[in-house]
């Protein structure tokens, strides 16, 4: 037999093919044993007179035959049969005898049917080919992922020795969240006002904190029970991109940017130099409304009474803010006015709400009034009349006392600010 030649086949290089022609292998391995088993023909279904010619038995005679035999599988049969009497220990059949057999149809390698046949020469062939080696196919080069362009722009301007923004790079989000159905204790208790005014006077102007900004802290109270039905709040405030497109439906009015606010006219920051009655427009427009002072409290501070959106302990990086000083300004955070909504993806709450914390605060639906009513409640819409509207979750231009989620704030509805906007809610 000549020595085996060595292929010159490349290896196999993918993981995938040697897999799939293992379990090809296996499968015809595990057919081929079936049809074998199939193919052999159990002794006692011979004929009585084969029967007792492969036990060497005599017509007539008494003798009672049990054969037990073992097939191997090769090509020839001789060494596979043992018969035995009942008190003859087994012994191995003679090659005449092993004719006998085969002509009886006792061994049956060479009798095999067509598909054992079949199936013995491709287990065969898938050995030779897995052996031999195929060349893997051609791999298929994978694009390298696209940065979002604000970080391709960020990156650009690192590269050239410019100062860029923080830069969040996270999957989008949806539009809206929805809020299930719950209570939660609304207000703050005088242990947590006394808290807001020592927070105020550790800002870098804290001696500015005086009695009547203290004051301010008070219309948080009193704490009090509400319950508030399933209903959506948008993730992010609305953006200028979004409100134009309100503009150019004709329903919106343009805000006031070329009157010396063109730096904030940018499609990616929330809308601001918007009043009351604009915001309230733009979400019924919209399809919605906007939110409820507590439905704004409960998206900001859930179920647990975060004093933050994100938890309970202040961290400067997770909002957009400011500070109480005489430049108002903080870019410690990235930012030194508006940022782009979403940006601070830290800051999110566990419910998946964006910015309810710095960036802009925002109108809510309800008029203002300096405490809150006593007693639980259950959907509450504030009063029924005022001079002004509620504000709420602080902006670029206020410290970490305003950016709890407890925090009240109020204007006159026909104000502009440029600090100031707005998202919007629906009922589920």
């Amino acid at each position: 037999m000549p020595p085996p030649t060595k292929s010159t086949s490349s290896p196999l290089s993918s993981a995938s093919c040697s897999a799939s022609i293992t379990a090809a292998s296996t499968s015809a391995l595990t057919v081929f044993a079936l049809s074998i088993r199939v193919d052999i023909e159990p002794l006692e279904s011979i004929a009585p007179r084969r029967a007792a010619h492969f036990c060497g038995a005599s017509r007539g005679a008494p003798q009672k035959c049990a054969a037990r035999r073992r097939v191997e599988r090769s090509t020839r049969c001789p060494a596979a049969v043992m018969t035995s009497e009942t008190t003859d220990p087994p012994h191995r059949a003679k090659p005449e005898e092993a004719e006998t057999v085969r002509e009886a149809g006792a061994c049956y390698v060479s009798d095999m049917r067509p598909a054992a046949l079949f199936t013995l020469a491709t287990v065969a062939s898938l050995v030779a080919f897995s052996l031999a080696g195929v060349a893997a196919p051609p791999s298929r080069a994978r694009r390298a992922p696209r940065l979002p362009a604000r970080a391709e722009a960020a990156l650009s301007a690192s590269a050239a020795g410019e100062r860029a923004s923080v830069v969040a790079l996270r999957a989008p989000g949806p539009p809206a969240v929805l809020v299930r159905a719950g209570s939660f204790t609304m207000g703050s208790s005088e242990v947590e006002i006394a808290h807001a005014v020592t927070l105020c006077k550790l800002e870098p102007a804290g001696e500015l904190c005086v009695d009547e900004t203290e004051a301010s802290f008070a219309n948080e109270l009193v704490p009090h029970e509400v319950y508030l039905s399933d209903f959506w709040i948008d993730r992010t405030e609305v953006t200028v991109a979004s409100y134009r497109r309100c503009v150019s439906a004709g329903v919106c009015a343009e805000p006031p940017y070329a009157s010396g606010g063109q730096r904030f006219d940018r499609p990616e920051v929330p809308v601001v130099l918007v009043s009351w009655s604009d915001a309230q427009r733009y979400c019924v427009w919209a399809g919605g409304r906007l939110p409820t002072e507590a439905e704004w409290e409960r998206a900001a501070r859930g179920v647990a009474g975060r004093r933050y959106p994100w938890g309970h302990v202040y961290n400067p990086f997770h909002a957009n803010h400011g500070r109480l000083s005489f430049d108002e300004l903080d870019d410690s955070d990235g930012f030194l006015e508006l940022a782009p909504v979403g940006s601070l993806v830290a800051g999110r709450t566990p419910d998946g709400i964006d910015d309810l914390a710095g960036n802009v605060e925002e109108w809510v639906a309800d008029y203002y009034h300096p405490e809150y009513p006593s007693g639980s409640a259950k959907n509450p819409r504030g009063p029924d009349m005022g001079e002004e509207r509620v504000l709420r979750g602080g902006s670029y231009i206020l410290g970490r006392p305003w950016l709890r989620g407890a925090a009240r704030g109020h204007d006159s509805p026909t104000s502009r600010r440029a600090w100031r906007g707005f998202r919007c809610a629906r009922d589920a």
